[in-house]
């Protein structure tokens, strides 16, 4: 058996030898652990309820004294469309409900002008709306930012539930840690999104979650976009959307030499990175715009939704995101996947031991960058080729995970107010 000595160096001139056997030196090790995390969790939360206090006392936007039984809690413009049909059902119920957004040019102030029993409340910025909600009295609270409970945004003791609606589809498993542990209702777009939760919770001895099967709000806005959208232009020349996500699982630092490849095979390319890479990754997004900024082929697009780059392109190449599934569920076209793999450091897959479903399925409905870029275009061009083929299993893949496909809104007001009534 292994031993382990802890040697204690006195002023005496002898030393003091004292055994210590390994499951006892493991259990010291943890408890030391445990102790610093907890000082840090300590420290972290004391610091956000510090900041928390200098933002309410610096609030001040007149806000209701008195809410509605539902309100919806939005980080801004850019989720207007996982709300808006959800808004739209509400009102045609005529049910009072209060949405609060961080955003002061949030669309909603201008549509909320035309449906009178949905009232918009502008607390102020992100974390004066944060603070304000923390203290606010209401029956039920919609959502779709994760972290409750965890960071700045905590739960009002005068709340009664929190439900979390997903925005999506995709699963839990590339959030960050205890990213929905602390919702009370978890409103799913399908039966897949909720294993990965319930393991989470079971190892985490949390109260499990009530699940309810709604939909995904986000396509109901975005089939209604695409009736809008104008004819495509045939120039005889294909498009490819390039979407790269950020962080581990992003594909940008090859992002340059993909667009290279593309522009000199006569390809007419859209680059639409995630938002957080104008920030993030700021040094490599200068470099590529610097790079092909007079490029006539190159097209950056920074549109509130992918729509429009989705429908001018004939194939897209991304990482492991949610606008893969997009654009196979909403186009039927073909995705190139430009990563193999997808780190899970970090996030909620970490601490998940079964089939982690984004990977696999992401997988499944898409073509792998080739191993030799110079085979690229090769790849795309039999992709487009064959595009039907693989048609019927993304219908069907779709069909198994998004319920009520288009008319999401309507579901997830029903389950609401099943909650409401249930309380």
């Amino acid at each position: 058996m292994k031993k382990f000595y802890i040697v204690f160096f006195l002023l005496a001139p002898f030393s003091l030898y004292a055994y210590l056997d390994p499951g006892t030196g493991s259990l010291l090790l943890y408890a030391i652990v445990g102790i610093a995390s907890s000082l840090l969790f300590f420290l972290r939360n004391l610091g956000y309820s510090i900041v928390e206090f200098l933002f309410s006392k610096s609030s001040t936007r007149s806000t209701p004294k008195t809410l509605p039984d539902i309100v919806i809690h939005s980080e801004g413009g850019r989720y207007w469309q996982v709300f808006e049909s959800i808004l739209e059902a509400f009102s045609k119920k005529n049910i009072p409900v209060a949405y609060v957004t961080p955003e002061k040019n949030d669309p909603a102030f201008e549509w909320a002008k035309a449906h009178p029993s949905i009232t918009v409340i502008n607390p102020g910025n992100e974390m004066m709306t944060l603070s304000w909600l923390n203290h606010i009295e209401t029956k039920l609270v919609l959502s779709t930012t994760p972290g409750l409970d965890v960071y700045m945004w905590k739960k009002s003791k005068k709340v009664k539930r929190y439900a979390h609606i997903f925005h999506s589809p995709t699963t839990v498993e590339f959030y960050e840690f205890f990213a929905l542990s602390f919702y009370d209702d978890i409103i799913c777009s399908g039966e897949f999104q909720k294993p990965g939760i319930i393991e989470l919770d079971t190892k985490r001895n949390l109260e499990q979650k009530n699940f309810h099967i709604a939909g995904l709000s986000y396509y109901d806005y975005m089939l209604k976009e695409m009736k809008n959208l104008p004819e495509a232009k045939n120039s005889g020349k294909k498009t490819i959307l390039y979407a790269p996500t950020w962080g581990l699982r992003s594909s940008l630092d090859n992002a340059e030499q993909t667009i290279q490849i593309l522009v000199d095979a006569n390809y007419d390319v859209i680059f639409r990175p995630h938002p957080q890479s104008f920030i993030s990754d700021k040094e490599i997004i200068d470099s590529i715009l610097n790079t092909f900024k007079k490029n006539t082929a190159f097209l950056l697009d920074k549109n509130r939704t992918a729509i429009e780059a989705m429908h001018k392109s004939d194939c897209m190449i991304t990482d492991f995101s949610g606008v893969m599934f997009d654009y196979l569920y909403l186009f039927n076209k073909p995705v190139i996947l430009a990563t193999v793999d997808a780190p899970v450091g970090g996030y909620e897959a970490e601490e998940i031991e079964s089939e982690l479903w984004d990977v696999t399925m992401g997988k499944k409905l898409s073509i792998a960058y080739p191993e030799n870029p110079d085979q690229l275009v090769d790849t795309i061009k039999n992709a487009i080729k064959n595009k039907d083929t693989i048609k019927d299993e993304i219908l069907k893949v779709r069909d198994e995970t998004i319920m009520n496909f288009g008319k999401a809104g309507e579901a997830i007001v029903d389950v609401s107010l099943e909650i409401l009534n249930s309380l």
